[in-house]
């Protein structure tokens, strides 16, 4: 009896503090609570040792994952640094919250480009916001477009509306989605006049084949020099994309894969006579 006393009482005093927290809250006119929200922003350090770059965390994902891309992927941060340079250009596809393409324009300096797609506005609002705060704007060009195999207005499927969300269904027959400006690659850099890229790097959670169908005149050009996909066996046809990039004159030069799971990255290049396998 006594102690079903105290687990009340103990009940009540909780549930009085909470009510009492919770006060200001509840009480506070709209306008309020907005503004509170517009000045307020978790800015976290990106876990790169090399250069000081940060970035607004506005999810857990982009607290749990998006912070440590160094550690989630570093063969991709050692392609980089070994690779892009001043002058460099990388076309970032599937760029999410902009932490590859950040250790890109640190790696590059400010003679590099990097020119980075991302499809979900709500993530691509968070790539353009990480790109200001590291003061970035002369380095990185944002592009929120799904890249296909032709032009037109699709509909995508978000699996969310949460900033650093990576996989998205993308389209599906018969399921409504979100319609967005699709283009294919060569388009893009056609119409909107975008420097030849000396770097590739495509991650799309399975939609490697559509960008690679659009992309023909930038695979063959002998200004690229450099290609990292990500790819999945079960999920990408790897045989195709295989096929699509030797015959563009690119040969896989690395294999990387993530822990025990099915994704890898692989690591291309346009390699000249001296340097052909043999």
């Amino acid at each position: 009896m006594i102690s079903r006393i105290k687990a009340n009482a103990k009940k009540r005093l909780t549930d009085g503090w909470a009510r009492l927290a919770a006060a200001p809250a509840l009480a506070a006119p709209d306008i309020v609570t907005l503004k509170v929200s517009e000045r307020t922003r978790l800015v976290r350090r990106l876990d790169y040792p090399h250069a000081n770059l940060r970035l607004l965390v506005t999810s857990t994902i982009e607290l749990h994952t998006r912070l440590y891309s160094s550690q989630k992927e570093p063969e991709t941060v050692d392609w980089l640094e070994r690779t892009f340079a001043d002058r460099s250009v990388l076309y970032d596809i599937g760029a999410n919250v902009g932490a590859y393409s950040l250790v890109a324009a640190a790696v590059g300096g400010p003679g590099s480009r990097v020119i980075a797609f991302e499809a979900s506005p709500f993530t691509f609002a968070n790539l353009c916001a990480n790109i200001l705060l590291n003061d970035f704007t002369g380095r990185i060009t944002p592009l929120q477009l799904l890249l296909t195999e032709r032009a037109g207005v699709r509909s995508f499927v978000l699996g969310s509306t949460i900033a650093g969300e990576a996989s998205h269904p993308g389209e599906i027959a018969g399921r409504p989605g979100l319609d967005i400006a699709a283009i294919p690659l060569d388009g893009a850099v056609r119409l909107l006049d975008l420097p030849g890229a000396t770097h590739l790097k495509i991650d799309v959670d399975g939609g490697e084949d559509v960008v690679l169908d659009g992309a023909g005149e930038t695979l063959r050009s002998p200004v690229l020099k450099h290609l990292l996909i990500e790819v999945e066996s079960g999920r990408t046809d790897l045989g195709r994309i295989e096929r699509t990039l030797a015959a563009a004159g690119l040969t896989r030069v690395n294999v990387v894969r993530h822990g025990t799971s099915a994704t890898y990255n692989w690591v291309y290049q346009r390699l000249d006579e001296s340097q052909e396998p043999r």
